[in-house]
This record gives C-alpha cells, structure tokens and sequence, in this order.
C-alpha cells in the first residue's frame, strides 16, 4: 500500500515538475528580463562610446615611427624598451630564486618551521600594493647607490614576481601523483634525481603558467 502511494507522488510530482508555468509567472518571467536586459543596455551605452571614441582617436594618432622614437619625440620606444630591460632583470632575478623556494616548500620542508615562515610571507606579499614595493626598492637600492636604474627598477618588479612564482611552483609540484615519486624511489633514484627528473619536470607546465603570470603581473 506504501509503494502504491509513493509511487503516486512521484507520479503526481513528475506531472507537475513537467506541466507549463502559469500565464502570470511567464508574464512576469519576461518582463522581469526585458527590465534587466534593458538596464544593462543604458550601462553599456556610455562605456562602448568610451571605448569608440578612444578606438577612433588613437587609430588616427597612431604612427608606426612612434614605436622607435622617443617620449620627446611624441612616440614611445623608450618607454618599451625600459619596460622590456626592467622585466629582463625581474625575471632574472626572480625565477631561479622563485622555482628553487618552490622546490623547498613542496619536496623538502613540509614540517620546516622555516618552510611556513616563508610560505606565509610569500603568501602576504602577493597582496603588497607595488608602490609599497616600490618604496622598499629605494630604501634598498636608489638611496644606497646614490642614483637611479634599471637595476633598481628590476629588483622591484622581482619583489613583485617572487611570491607568484614560488607559490604556484609549489603547488604545482604538490600536484604531481605520490605514486611517481615512490616508482622512482623504488628503481633506485635518490630524492634529488626523483625531485628534479621526474617532479620537477612533470611540474614544468603549471610553473611555466606561474612565470608567465609573474611576468604579465610585472610588466603591467
């Protein structure tokens, strides 16, 4: 009698589950869309004019010798190519060091004390603002060399680049199966050879994408 029952319902729910909305809802199913739709469309209209004009203006104003020349020159080479040189000695300066402290977190100082120090000071210096960074670099280097560079200018955006990398280096070696560090321990590899020819190389995608990160991070 029970089944009999709950079969019912479950009939009698499928039938309602199935049949149409009533007239009121669907009526006020559309108009509540066509309010949000045309809400949204007065919100866009003066951002797409924005962005129009700016598109019209520029590809007007724009010249292809205005990539060489300098800001003097109404043009922008240099402000490229200091971009580029800034990044240059970033990168150097920061992915040897990201991916060897990403190595350590993940294959060597999971119970480190000093391990989570650095772990948790990387983890607060993705939220530094860069002019914060900034200043740390003129404390470090402008005051103490008595000038400005590209030097300094680099090691900023290294300090910038640092935690991206070291953080996503290690968590992308902690997603490397356990099961291939154990075959590779079983054939005889120690766990440097394990840690550098089988982890470190079935990691080099996810640190690939935090490096490009770091630098897209820097460069903006």
């Amino acid at each position: 009698m029970s089944g009999y029952i709950q079969s019912e319902t479950d009939e009698s729910l499928a039938t309602e589950l199935c049949s149409p909305l009533p007239t009121e809802r669907l009526i006020f199913t559309y108009a509540m869309n066509a309010i949000a739709f045309g809400f949204t469309g007065l919100a866009l209209i003066p951002l797409l004019s924005i962005l129009w004009e700016i598109f019209i203006r520029g590809i007007s104003g724009l010249k292809s010798e205005m990539f060489v020349k300098t800001v003097i020159d109404n043009g922008f080479g240099n402000a490229i190519l200091g971009t580029m040189i800034m990044v240059g000695i970033g990168a150097i300066l920061s992915i040897p060091t990201g991916i060897m402290t990403g190595i350590f977190l993940a294959e060597f100082g999971q119970t480190n004390s000093i391990a989570s120090f650095v772990r948790f000071i990387s983890s607060i210096l993705t939220g530094v603002p860069s002019i914060v960074v900034g200043v740390f670099a003129y404390g470090v280097i402008v005051l103490v060399t008595k000038g400005f560079s590209a030097i300094a200018g680099g090691f900023a955006l290294a300090v910038i680049m640092l935690p991206v990398i070291i953080l996503t280096t290690e968590e992308s070696l902690k997603l490397i199966p356990t099961s291939q560090r154990l075959a590779s321990a079983a054939l005889g590899g120690t766990r440097f050879q394990t840690t550098l020819r089988i982890v470190v190389t079935a990691a080099i995608p996810g640190i690939t994408t935090g490096i490009l990160l770091a630098i897209a991070r820097a460069a903006g």
